[in-house]
């Protein structure tokens, strides 16, 4: 990378860092960062731009992580379709 390139990506990445309240010990800072490399390397040199392309495609939003998923999107279990759960031996 040349040293402009190498400038834009930091300053997305610092701003993900900063849109999503992570710090540099955060786990998911190296998936932003390789996230970051790989938009750029397809043309992206707006450092704002790279930096909410990676946070869209990583699913991340501020204040959570990759390992805490959005349970909003989780459908809610269906009721009355299966018939209550009894260990064997165990009489209702």
């Amino acid at each position: 990378m040349r040293p402009e390139e190498i400038s834009r990506v930091t300053a997305a990445y610092e701003q993900a860092l900063h849109t999503l309240c992570k710090d540099r010990d955060d786990p998911l800072t190296e998936m932003i960062a390789k996230t970051i490399i790989k938009i750029a390397q397809t043309g992206v040199h707006d450092p704002a731009q790279l930096s909410a392309l990676a946070i869209k495609q990583l699913g991340v939003r501020q204040g959570r992580s990759l390992l805490a998923p959005s349970f909003s999107k989780i459908a809610p279990p269906a009721r009355g379709l299966a018939p209550p759960f009894h260990p064997p031996g165990m009489t209702a």
